[in-house]
């Protein structure tokens, strides 16, 4: 009897959204990676500031979560969220996927969105991503708001076409998000055209796990790694 190859092995960080943590990503996420290759390995990045629930993690998770945020919602610690997260790729990259859902697909953004022309460890920590999936993410933060310290939305519309995020992205996105409304799209239209994949679902501000949806995008993510 003839052997089955080994699946090719994806390496994915993910990371989650303001008021959860890394164990309700696994739940939410749960339907979506049952439909991804097998040979996907996860890596959870936790954020380290304690926040307030998101809203409806209690109802959905109870009340036994202790909630995180990526930063304490100052300009500087913004800046610090970034480095730390380009510390962890330049130690623990590189990764095929970054699976980011809300504020995990802001700082994703920020950090690949972050000018690297002086910085070549900010250039080669961005070069340990080969592909994002930004699950109904917020906008990022603009870089040059941060170091004046500002902390502001950056809207697509101030990304120039050449600095726009060329690695291969998805965008799974709801017109029922009714607690950030346009963001997601406004994170889709960063990244250029010619890279990107949208995917809108109903789960609003959330991550598809109905059985067709969730299949779905996985469907779209599959064949994004496989091509890299």
């Amino acid at each position: 009897m003839l052997s089955q190859p080994n699946p090719k092995v994806f390496k994915i960080l993910c990371l989650h959204g303001i008021g959860t943590n890394c164990e309700i990503l696994k739940l939410q996420t749960a339907s979506l990676r049952q439909h991804l290759p097998s040979g996907c390995t996860y890596d959870w990045y936790p954020g380290l500031h304690p926040s307030p629930p998101a809203p409806g993690i209690r109802e959905a998770f109870g009340t036994s979560h202790q909630c995180f945020s990526y930063f304490d919602g100052s300009a500087k610690g913004g800046m610090e969220a970034v480095d730390k997260l380009a510390d962890h790729l330049l130690t623990h990259g590189p990764y095929d996927a970054i699976l980011a859902f809300s504020m995990g697909g802001a700082l994703a953004a920020t950090l690949l969105l972050r000018p690297d022309q002086q910085d070549p460890q900010v250039r080669e920590a961005k070069s340990k991503i080969k592909s994002v999936v930004f699950l109904s993410s917020i906008m990022p933060s603009g870089w040059d708001e941060l170091e004046s310290g500002r902390v502001t939305f950056l809207k697509a519309n101030r990304v120039s076409e050449e600095n726009k995020i060329a690695i291969p992205t998805v965008h799974a996105w709801s017109n029922k998000d009714v607690h950030y409304p346009g963001m997601a799209k406004q994170v889709m239209n960063m990244c250029k055209q010619e890279t990107r994949v949208e995917v809108k679902h109903g789960a609003g501000h959330g991550i598809p796990s109905v059985q067709g949806e969730a299949s779905e995008l996985a469907r779209v993510i599959t064949h994004m790694l496989e091509r890299l």
